[in-house]
C-alpha cells in the first residue's frame, strides 16, 4: 500500500472534529483536504508550503473545497532552505518556526512531510514540544533524507522520546510500537520514507 494511503487511513483514526492541525509540507493539498474534512467546520487546518508550483495548487484547492477551514501559509519552516525545490529558496519567504506561526494557539496534531527537513521543523517546535498538552505528530521518516539534511535520525527519535512521546511505525496493519531507534534504523535502505506516529497524552514534568 502506498505511504500516502497508509497515512490517510491512519489520520482518519486519530483526527476528530474541532481539532486544530498543522500540515507542514502540505504540497498540493491532498492530505490537507482530507484533514479539513476530518476536523469539520469547527476545526482548523494550517497548511504550510513554500514551493511555488505546489503552493499555487494548494491555494486553489483550499479555496475551492474548504475556504473556512484551511488557512494557507506560504512559508518554509526551519532549516534556512526549501528542501526539494528546483528553483531554490525564495528570499522573500525567510524560514520561520512553527512556534512563531502558532504562538499560544492550541494545537492538537502536526503532520510533517518536509522532504528531509523534518529535523529542522522539529527544531522550530521548542515551545510546542515543551507544553504539557496532549499532541500527535505524524511525520515522514527517512534516515537517508534526514542525514542528507544534517539531522541524525537516532537523535530525531531520541528528542521525541525525551519530550514524553510514545512512538510507533504506521503501516497497513496499523501502528506498531517502537521502543528503540534500531527498530526503525536497522535494514533501512534507500531514501523511501515510513510514517512515524508520535503521541503524547500529557507532558510529565519531573
Amino acid at each position: 500500500m502506498p505511504r500516502e494511503s497508509i497515512e490517510l487511513r491512519f489520520l482518519g483514526t486519530i483526527v476528530r472534529a474541532g481539532m486544530t492541525v498543522a500540515d507542514v509540507g502540505a504540497a498540493q493539498g491532498i492530505v490537507t483536504l482530507a484533514l479539513a474534512h476530518l476536523v469539520g467546520s469547527t476545526g482548523r487546518v494550517l497548511a504550510l508550503e513554500a514551493e511555488p508550483v505546489l503552493l499555487e495548487a494548494l491555494e486553489f484547492y483550499a479555496a475551492r473545497n474548504a475556504p473556512g477551514t484551511i488557512e494557507v501559509h506560504p512559508l518554509a519552516l526551519g532549516g534556512g532552505h526549501i528542501p526539494g525545490t528546483a528553483s531554490g529558496p525564495d528570499p522573500a519567504r525567510a524560514p520561520v518556526t512553527l512556534d512563531e506561526v502558532m504562538g499560544d494557539q492550541p494545537l492538537h496534531l502536526v503532520r510533517i512531510d518536509a522532504r528531509g527537513a523534518e529535523g529542522a521543523v522539529l527544531d522550530g517546535m521548542t515551545r510546542i514540544l515543551g507544553r504539557r498538552a496532549p499532541l500527535h505528530i505524524v511525520t515522514a521518516f527517512s534516515p537517508v533524507r534526514l542525514r542528507r539534511a544534517g539531522t541524525d535520525p537516532a537523535g530525531f527519535l531520541d528528542r521525541l522520546w525525551a519530550c514524553g512521546f510514545t512512538l510507533g511505525r504506521v503501516d497497513a496493519r496499523g501502528c506498531v510500537s517502537i521502543d528503540t531507534a534500531e527498530q526503525l534504523l536497522d535494514g533501512r535502505a534507500g531514501d523511501a520514507s515510513v510514517v512515524l506516529h508520535a503521541r503524547r497524552v500529557s507532558r510529565i514534568v519531573s
